[in-house]
């Protein structure tokens, strides 16, 4: 494992918050699944990335994992979570300034798409497999981005441990949505498990067809 220190950042300054949004930009350019949600537009998933990382910062948790690269430190992961009771979308003042841009970017058709294919069947097939309700009452990882320089090094062990040992202190849950069975099967062997999956088919013009699984990790 690499040797790696995990920090909650509580009082982020706006480089902070401009790393973390370049970061998981970065990161999730390359995943299937959220170019898809995106419409392959490099433009929206900054949109995205800016809502989902404010309000961490505002409303959830969100963690630095640092290490040693050759020699500098530097940032290797960057995690949002979302404690019981809060979520990317239910704070009213982070909606009207990022939420409500992000959607905006949509085209008429990416719109419909999100509204009546992507966001319907996420919350579906989340009620499904979670049980209506658990999602908000347990920590939810909203999205975690290791580094390419860094994967295969446990730094999303060390990240999920962090966090894990205090929830699981407290009798809280961990829940996700990995979005390829190879996320998938590295979250089993952290020791979360399945509880069902589902398949969105992109837009139209965005075509693509991709499969995420719902996974909690109990105490």
């Amino acid at each position: 494992m690499t040797d790696a220190v995990v920090s909650q950042i509580s009082s982020p300054s706006d480089a902070e918050i401009d790393f973390a949004i370049d970061f998981l930009d970065a990161v999730f350019a390359k995943s299937e699944f959220h170019m898809m949600a995106v419409g392959r537009d490099l433009t929206v998933s900054r949109l995205f990335m800016a809502w989902v990382v404010n309000a961490g910062f505002e409303n959830g948790e969100v963690y630095f994992a640092k290490g040693t690269v050759e020699g500098t430190e530097k940032v290797l992961g960057v995690v949002v979570w979302f404690p019981p009771g809060r979520s990317v979308d239910n704070n009213e003042g982070v909606n009207q300034q990022w939420m409500d841009p992000y959607l905006a970017s949509f085209s008429p058709e990416m719109s419909k798409w999100n509204s009546e294919v992507f966001m319907h069947t996420m919350h579906q097939v989340e009620d499904d497999s979670f049980g209506k309700g658990y999602k908000l009452a347990n920590y939810h990882l909203q999205l975690i981005g290791i580094s390419e320089d860094a994967r295969g090094k446990g730094i999303s062990r060390r990240v999920i441990e962090t966090v894990k040992a205090k929830t699981h202190a407290q009798g809280v849950s961990l829940c996700l949505e990995a979005t390829s069975e190879q996320n998938a099967n590295i979250y089993e062997r952290l020791g979360f498990k399945r509880m069902g999956e589902g398949t969105i088919t992109g837009a139209p013009r965005v075509s693509g067809e991709e499969t995420f699984f719902c996974m909690v990790c109990e105490p």
